[in-house]
């Protein structure tokens, strides 16, 4: 990535996020928001700006940040594994698992019992134990098989979402309010979900970005990457590993957000280069400010209500994927 690339990107997420500090549900001018923001949080005597960035906008625009750099990471990754720019990380079945840890704790009172944190734990927990299922699955004599995995995840993902029909019918009253949170929302983004999440995005990054010269040699060829020294079924683990992580922490948080993972990588690679040390800094950039975008959107589209923001994604993307898909098939 050159410097004049990394300026740009720089500026451009840096305006996306105060964009979204001094729009959001009522607007306030860029002094107003600045202001608030180096006050520090707000005391007894704290002025409306203050309060309004620091409790409501400041972590909602921290938890689109961590939330879109960690889809974006983690689709970064799997589309360099699998060798295919349509990859992404819920093709294995990780979002349909978290979506049942959520609905079940939701349904079974857990949620009611420890707040969000029950919900997140439930949700983060069936995520990684669908995934462990999968890949047990897909793991045979010689190593992991990546179309079996594919193949593993697709039938899972599906059987789960059909779950999540018959949970929602059982769950009644509650229905509408797990529909919210699966379609994805930052509404009521609080510290400690965003301390969460962005930990795990944190971590989840440098350790991605450790395999990042093995995974650019792995994109070119299974066989290329292990006659060069790559421990190739190794870094199919680890890589599977941290990449569900980072997708079931987004989701377990702030519901299913879909295509993020899926076309931003994609624009890293096109406008970046194709090496995964500098697409994946570029996508998690990328991700954040794409995030950003669509949540700022998502509350000032139409006046007095709020779309979820992965609906507002996928309506951004599916144009985007269907030029892909045309361009590869041409």
């Amino acid at each position: 990535m050159g410097a004049r690339s990394a300026v740009l990107l720089g500026l451009g997420i840096l305006a996306a996020f105060l964009l979204h500090l001094a729009i959001g549900t009522g607007l306030f001018s860029l002094q107003e928001v600045l202001r608030g923001l180096f006050s520090g949080p707000p005391g007894q005597d704290a002025a409306p700006e203050q309060v309004v960035v620091w409790t409501l906008r400041l972590p909602r625009a921290v938890a689109a940040l961590a939330t879109g750099a960690a889809l974006a990471m983690s689709g970064s990754a799997l589309q360099a594994l699998f060798r295919n720019p349509l990859a992404e990380p819920y093709i294995l079945g990780i979002s349909s698992g978290a979506a049942v840890g959520g609905v079940l704790a939701t349904i079974t009172g857990i949620e009611a019992a420890a707040g969000s944190h029950g919900t997140f734990l439930a949700a983060f927990a069936s995520a990684i134990l669908c995934m462990a299922l999968v890949l047990l699955y897909a793991r045979t004599r010689v190593g992991i098989s990546t179309h079996t995995l594919l193949i593993a995840g697709v039938t899972l993902g599906t059987f789960l979402w059909a779950l999540v029909t018959l949970l929602l019918t059982v769950g009644g009253a509650d229905a509408n309010r797990i529909l919210f949170w699966l379609l994805g929302s930052f509404v009521g983004a609080d510290w400690s979900r965003v301390a969460t999440v962005g930990g795990v995005t944190a971590l989840g990054g440098v350790a991605l970005f450790a395999l990042s010269r093995p995974l650019t040699l792995f994109a070119v060829g299974e066989e290329t990457a292990s006659t060069l020294g790559v421990g190739v079924e190794r870094l199919k683990w680890w890589t599977l590993l941290t990449a569900s992580a980072l997708a079931a922490s987004a989701v377990s948080a702030f519901g299913i957000i879909g295509f993020v993972g899926m076309f931003v990588p994609h624009l890293a690679r096109r406008f970046f280069g194709a090496s995964v040390s500098v697409s994946l800094p570029a996508a998690a950039v990328l991700g954040g400010a794409v995030m950003l975008v669509a949540d700022l959107l998502a509350q000032r589209l139409l006046p007095g209500r709020e779309i979820n923001v992965g609906v507002l994604t996928a309506l951004m993307a599916a144009p985007f994927l269907l030029l892909v898909a045309r361009r590869r098939a041409l």
